[in-house]
């Protein structure tokens, strides 16, 4: 069942539009002339602080404090326990526990993407069973027959159960031609944190898979303390979507959809695996922001973006840094649209387009000439025509001073509590 592999990727590829955009892009510049938002770019910068900062302040660390520190502690423990499991088994598990730190440590809405591929650790740490026990520095484990689980007591004398357990049918999608081992993807899958008895972490998974359609559609839904992260996955051979949200207490933060087209996506072949891009057509993308502002980003033919771009560098050797990454620029944003809005109005406030620039310079002292690296950076061009740097713009420690610290002082915060994990 290699087509179930294929099932992230997909709608990965869609949301890879918006990400990597951020990075490398951008066409469809807004109409030249006067700002249609009634902003300067100056003033522009002040209402992405107030919206930014607006994110950061729904994070509250201690919110996730029993979690985090459970995950830490465990880190630890099994790292110095004299732990009795399967590698296998073990590595699983440990992953599976760490990712789930990473998504409320870092509030990482991708990670939750994730636990829907094919190849999830849920999956794998789900599929063993064993109750193990930390006790004077040693694991010891009792036997069971529906569910892993890890039971521990952090250095601050908190009792903690971690559990994972599957149910309903499986789809075994790779085995091992070595020694036969499988792994599957379950009708139902679960995983659970509990500290002194309340729970604190719930991942829950539901997939519907067709193997003969070459078809899936998994949810994934993660509660910690009232922040939810949660994601539907749909392919099928021609067309992926995901659907994907992070809220705290009802409130949306972040939200979003992305799609994909293509052929033959979900059951590739093994010239397509050497060749992905031969399985895309176009691709699309939409991140609301609180209820203040939102991006929207596609690319209209990712197979003939790829091509074009290896293309241009075989062309060009070391040496023609300059007019590989200016032509690749202009490839990207032929290919690759970006654009902010305010929910306010549905006005272009900016847009993002590629551009090649001198990342760094090497003085050779033995010619005495000067030799010049170049790369694609990305701008961002606002309703009035004015350019800047994305990455000039937004490290502006003047106009967003207040905002990198609160971010800094939530980071660390989080940090705190994940000393050993970090």
């Amino acid at each position: 069942m290699k087509f179930l592999k294929f099932l992230v990727p997909c709608t990965m590829v869609a949301l890879a539009a918006c990400m990597a955009a951020c990075e490398d892009d951008n066409s469809g510049l807004s109409p030249e002339g006067g700002s249609t938002s009634g902003l300067t770019p100056d003033e522009n910068k002040e209402k992405f602080e107030s919206i930014a900062s607006e994110v950061v302040a729904q994070f509250e660390p201690t919110d996730h404090e029993a979690l985090l520190t459970a995950v830490n502690d465990f880190c630890r423990f099994s790292d110095y326990g004299y732990l009795e499991v399967d590698r296998d088994e073990f590595r699983s598990a440990s992953t599976l526990i760490k990712a789930l730190g990473d998504v409320c440590g870092k509030n990482n809405l991708g990670k939750v993407l994730l636990f829907a591929g094919a190849n999830s650790d849920l999956y794998r740490a789900a599929q063993y069973y064993g109750i193990y026990t930390y006790a004077n520095g040693t694991w010891s484990k009792s036997p069971s027959n529906d569910r892993l689980e890890f039971n521990f007591t952090t250095q601050d004398n908190r009792k903690v159960k971690f559990s994972a357990t599957t149910s309903g049918s499986e789809v075994i999608f790779w085995k091992s031609t070595d020694d036969g081992e499988t792994l599957a993807v379950p009708e139902h899958a679960s995983a659970t944190v509990t500290v002194n008895g309340s729970e604190v972490c719930n991942l829950t998974m539901n997939a519907q898979l067709n193997a003969a359609a070459k078809t899936a559609n998994i949810e994934v839904s993660l509660n910690a303390s009232g922040y939810i992260f949660a994601c539907n996955v749909n392919a099928t051979p021609n067309k992926a979507t995901a659907n994907f949200n992070m809220s705290k207490n009802g409130t949306n933060i972040i939200s979003g959809n992305a799609d994909v087209t293509g052929q033959r996506m979900t059951d590739p072949t093994e010239a397509d695996e050497d060749n992905p891009q031969n399985l895309f057509n176009n691709a699309s993308s939409r991140v609301n922001i609180l209820d203040d502002a939102y991006v929207t980003a596609s690319c209209s033919n990712i197979k003939g973006l790829v091509d074009q771009l290896d293309a241009i560098d075989a062309k060009y050797d070391w040496t023609q840094d300059e007019q590989c990454y200016k032509e690749q620029a202009i490839a990207v944003n032929n290919a690759v649209d970006v654009n902010l809005y305010y929910t306010t109005s549905s006005a272009v406030v900016a847009s993002l387009e590629a551009h090649a620039y001198i990342s760094d310079t090497y003085y050779n002292s033995y010619n005495g000439q000067t030799i010049e690296y170049w790369d694609l950076e990305s701008i961002i061009v606002f309703d009035d025509g004015s350019k800047y740097s994305l990455d000039e713009y937004f490290d502006d420690e003047v106009t967003f001073g207040d905002l990198i610290d609160s971010y800094d002082e939530l980071e660390h915060q989080y940090r705190d509590y994940l000393d050993y994990f970090e």
